[in-house]
């Protein structure tokens, strides 16, 4: 994670904007995690055994979190592949 701005300011033009790119969604992605993950870790630790009404939503925003997550990290890893197997 801290790699891919290091390499952006580094690098040419050339690659710049795939690295920025990258960079965005790799910053991205702690956002998401602790405003839909860890708050709804939080939510569900708050109701102990019981099971609150709105299971299912909290379920939903946990899930769309993780989800989010792996797509930012996905589309930032093929982002750089494909940068790099375009300048080789």
């Amino acid at each position: 994670m801290l790699a891919v701005p290091a390499l952006a300011v580094m690098d040419p033009d050339s690659r710049r904007q795939s690295l920025t790119s990258s960079c965005a969604l790799l910053l991205a992605n702690p956002v998401l995690f602790f405003s839909l993950v860890a708050e709804t870790n939080r939510a569900t630790l708050r109701y102990g055994d019981e099971v609150p009404l709105d299971v299912i939503a909290l379920r939903d925003r946990w899930e769309f979190g993780h989800l989010g997550r792996f797509m930012c990290h996905l589309v930032a890893f093929l982002a750089l592949a494909w940068q790099s197997s375009r300048e080789s």
